[in-house]
């Protein structure tokens, strides 16, 4: 219901007839079938396997497409730039968690329902808790989550909902930290060796042509620059 409202009022805004609407493409962290339209997993969601694009399907009366974000980030950004389809291109995706999507000559390859999860390559065993249950990953150093958690050990900050925080509140912890808190500092610091350990990984396996970091995590992309 959430998302149809959400369709709806985008349709809204920008006054676009519905007879006028040819698809609905649908993008969602974690495991999805495109095939079917069923999510299986994401941490975005407290539900599993439910069938999503049916019921979106129903109201609007056109066909649903649904991928893994970080794949769909990768299209998109290949679509708009005719020189990255040449070759390998593998976009890391930052915000929410750590993902990739990897398109080879236009085409996504390697886990199109899934993305590449590259946010689960293990940095060390005794790391912090990462949300799939493993410790030390790319993404317990690196995601929204994982940086908010770890700075309300030492802040007084708001709880986030369901683990998750708001874009207003990574604002304020990019704000604190811009404003000389050395514990921030520290943290950002962190997450750009992590952010280095993800791309040098991606290299070294792929060997890609292009790399490409996305995703509203890149906003703090200043603060671990130099670690980077």
């Amino acid at each position: 219901d959430l998302v149809i409202a959400q369709i709806d009022a985008m349709l809204d805004q920008t006054a676009t007839p519905r007879d006028r609407l040819l698809g609905i493409g649908v993008a969602l962290q974690g495991i999805v079938n495109a095939d079917t339209g069923r999510h299986l997993w994401s941490p975005a969601l407290s539900i599993t396997d439910v069938n999503l694009a049916r019921p979106i399907r129903q109201r609007f009366g056109v066909d649903v497409v649904m991928a893994n974000d970080a794949v769909a980030v990768a299209l998109s950004l290949v679509a708009a730039e005719p020189a990255l389809a040449q070759g390998l291109s593998a976009t890391i995706m930052v915000g929410h968690g750590v993902g990739m999507g990897v398109v080879v000559d236009g085409e996504p390859r390697w886990g199109a329902d899934a993305g590449s999860e590259i946010g689960h390559v293990k940095l060390a065993p005794d790391g912090p808790q990462c949300r799939c249950g493993q410790r030390g990953c790319i993404e317990a150093h690196l995601a929204d989550y994982a940086l908010y958690r770890d700075a309300r050990t030492f802040l007084d900050l708001p709880p986030a909902a369901s683990q998750q925080p708001s874009e207003a509140q990574m604002a304020l912890l990019r704000e604190r930290a811009l404003g000389g808190d050395p514990r921030l500092e520290q943290l950002f610091r962190q997450a750009g060796r992590a952010l280095a350990e993800a791309v040098a990984a991606t290299i070294s396996v792929l060997r890609p042509h292009h790399v490409i970091l996305a995703g509203p995590g890149l906003q703090a992309f200043e603060m671990m620059r130099h670690a980077y």
